[in-house]
């Protein structure tokens, strides 16, 4: 196996993530089952999970299945991480398997908006000049509670960015999230651009402590997109770190 317990855990989110951003629950992990990788061409990682989930709302326990698909070398974004099964497991349901149409992601289920190169970090000014287009929305202390998959979204950057290094990254978690700012044309209020299937998120963030061991913080582009097939979601991930003040 080629995942580390930060890489199997961040992956069992991103599906329940998906799961909930399509059904509304509030599925959260309760206990790892098993999960099985495979590496194919060379740069790229599936990754087989069956977890134990708590749905928050009854307080009853349920089994989970997930697929996650990495690559580690895409032509548009740094990192891509993407779900192709989020799903409550049936007793007797099929296996999961590298085929399938339920499984291919859908180009042309996304806006054009949310494709191509990944969007550069914004400057003050660049950002207050398109503003007033009405497409982004810096989050308020407000918006941080109850999203706890804001913190996964920053994970995957800092786990990205340190992909390189065998060190065991727990140690430098939880994250402290210092700004956010999320650009979507999907929804015209602010506080619905949170539930947008599709949005980039600016993420400013710090760990506790740094595997550096400068003060370091990071700025991560995150493109977050759904081809609306069910068990379906994708991030495209940028990070920059550079010292803090």
């Amino acid at each position: 196996m080629f995942s580390s317990y930060n890489n199997v855990k961040e992956n069992m989110k991103l599906g329940l993530h998906c799961y909930n951003l399509e059904k509304g629950t509030s599925l959260k992990l309760a206990a790892i089952n098993k999960y099985n990788d495979e590496l194919m061409f060379t740069r790229c990682l599936y990754y087989y999970i069956t977890l134990e989930a708590i749905d928050t709302s009854s307080n009853s326990l349920c089994n989970f299945q997930t697929c996650v698909f990495k690559d580690f070398l895409p032509e548009q974004a740094s990192f891509v991480a993407q779900t192709e099964i989020s799903r409550l497991k049936v007793p007797s349901g099929p296996r999961l398997t590298f085929t399938g149409p339920e499984r291919r992601w859908k180009e042309d289920g996304v806006d054009d908006y949310y494709k191509g190169k990944m969007p550069k970090w914004f400057t003050k000014d660049e950002m207050a000049a398109i503003s007033n287009k009405g497409q982004f929305y810096e989050l308020q202390e407000s918006d941080l509670q109850g999203h706890e998959w804001l913190h996964m979204y920053a994970e995957f950057a800092f786990h990205y960015k340190w992909m390189a290094h065998e060190s065991d990254l727990r140690p430098f978690l939880p994250l402290e999230i210092k700004k956010v700012t999320i650009q979507t044309k999907e929804e015209s209020l602010p506080c619905m651009k949170l539930k947008a299937n599709n949005a980039i998120f600016y993420i400013i963030f710090k760990g506790n402590g740094d595997p550096s061991g400068a003060p370091v913080e990071y700025q991560a582009v995150v493109r977050k997109t759904m081809d609306g097939s069910p068990g379906h979601i994708c991030l495209e991930v940028d990070c920059l770190a550079y010292k803090s003040s």
